[in-house]
């Protein structure tokens, strides 16, 4: 009976750790799927589950780099609860307390688990990038959507055959199983990005990112372009030779004849256009605007903008998205850490072999400011898993 009853309680902990670990790639590479929103099994809603099922396991890591971590994680809540106690409400200190949550269970699991886990996701953006390029045909000749759900920011996003798509510019920009086309770039940005800082091949990422064009992202092409700095970097560190000149003299040429195709030509005409007519471009009028703001209310630089943005209700001001947002809801006390990312990604060139790195994933974040958001939180934290134990080489071709 003894050897019945350890033997249900190992099995039963097996259980709860493969549902931890498959749950916990769910939450870093695919929470915001709109069926899962549509069903209501919001970020908030898989990550409570998660971290219960994190505490069940008894798998938590308080050594080694970590305890900076949390160290950290108590400080900006003390810094998020000012905030929240100098504008009277408790929303500051709720998104302070989900951004650590979310860092701490994250960072739970096992190096070697978040190997599997860039391998997995390799595999699984190739997949949707061939379904994207599938329904951009589809599209293309006509295919009208097969059903419609809708964002929760009340856009509708519309499946076209094999992915769903809620923006139409010269052709139609698929988000694959995503609620928008820039977040498919960012997880394929941030693939790439795990990737190599793992050694992995640098060949089979070059082939995500020329496939996460498919998204049209400006922002897909300048991480592209950093990442491409990095890698002939690198390899003039690790490999001499005609073979080096060769591989990368193909990289070169295979991006000019992109060029020369044309795939390109929307991000080249809405740069341009964004240059001569900047106020044609909502992002420089958001930017305007929450510099405006900041500037008629020097608390904002602190505390927040007021109760409208801080609780981040309909009646905020129009400011979008950009490296400013943060302070509108809650100030420096509340999004410090976001800055102190910033910071570290643009400096560590001076002084990583990897600060390339970061740095393009810093200007993923400059476009999308939502370090301290769910899930760019979470898959941030697997990368702090990644750059914080160790490095696995694998067979670069």
């Amino acid at each position: 009976m003894k050897h019945q009853i350890t033997g249900q309680r190992t099995t039963s902990k097996a259980t709860t750790r493969s549902l931890r670990i498959v749950l916990c790639f769910v939450v870093c590479f695919m929470a915001t799927n709109p069926v899962f929103l549509a069903l209501g099994l919001s970020g908030f809603v898989l990550l409570i589950v998660l971290a219960i099922l994190t505490l069940m396991s008894m798998r938590v890591v308080v050594s080694g780099p970590y305890i900076l971590g949390y160290a950290l994680g108590a400080i900006y809540l003390i810094t998020a609860t000012c905030t929240a106690a100098y504008n009277a409400t408790g929303t500051p200190l709720v998104f302070a307390g989900f951004f650590v949550l979310t860092c701490v269970t994250v960072i739970q699991i096992e190096y070697r688990v978040a190997v599997i886990f860039v391998e997995l996701a390799t595999k699984m953006f190739a997949i949707f990038i061939v379904l994207a390029l599938i329904g951009v045909v589809y599209h293309g000749i006509g295919g009208e959507p097969l059903f419609v759900l809708t964002n929760p920011d009340g856009r509708d996003n519309s499946f076209y055959l094999t992915t769903f798509s809620n923006t139409v510019l010269l052709v139609l920009r698929p988000s694959a199983i995503y609620d928008e086309p820039g977040t498919f770039s960012f997880l394929i940005c941030i693939t790439v990005a795990l990737r190599s800082l793992l050694g992995m091949s640098k060949r089979f990422s070059t082939i995500l990112l020329l496939g996460g064009l498919v998204t049209q992202s400006i922002t897909h092409v300048m991480f592209m372009a950093i990442w491409g700095a990095w890698a002939i970097r690198s390899a003039g560190i690790r490999r001499k030779g005609l073979s080096r000149i060769l591989e990368f003299g193909l990289l070169i040429l295979s991006v000019w004849m992109i060029y020369q195709s044309g795939v390109l030509d929307w991000s080249i005409e809405r740069a341009i256009d964004y240059y001569e007519n900047p106020w044609m471009n909502p992002r420089q009028r958001y930017f305007d605007n929450t510099l405006m703001a900041l500037k008629d209310s020097p608390r904002s630089l602190w505390f927040g903008f007021d109760q409208n943005c801080i609780q981040r209700l309909p009646g905020c001001t129009e400011l979008g998205e950009n490296p400013l947002t943060p302070l509108i809801y809650g100030g420096m006390l509340a999004a410090w850490p976001y800055y102190a990312f910033l910071l570290f990604a643009f400096t560590s060139p001076l002084y990583l072999k990897n600060g390339l790195i970061y740095s393009a994933v810093g200007v993923l974040l400059l476009q999308r400011p939502y370090l301290m958001e769910f899930p760019y939180s979470a898959t941030l934290a697997l990368m702090y898993v990644v750059a914080t134990r160790g490095s696995i080489r694998h067979q670069s071709s």
